[in-house]
């Protein structure tokens, strides 16, 4: 069974590189980023393969949403 993997921040240097290396790693990655990231950045997330959850940060139910199911 595959990890799922959330990465905060996954639009970032650091987290596109952690991104990178879990898909690698062949875990299921998922990615949550801030409600009004460039589409540009996460629609490059979704072609990977990556699950993006945009949320609003103060919204700790769409976080709650993001993280079900993790690893």
């Amino acid at each position: 069974m595959k990890k799922t993997i959330l990465v905060a921040g996954a639009t970032g240097n650091l987290g596109k590189r952690i991104v990178k290396v879990l898909l690698e790693k062949g875990a299921e990655v998922r990615a949550i980023v801030r409600l009004g990231t460039d589409s540009k950045k996460a629609d490059h997330l979704k072609h990977l393969g990556v699950q993006v959850y945009q949320v609003d940060m103060m919204n700790m139910t769409e976080i709650r949403k993001a993280c079900e199911g993790v690893s």
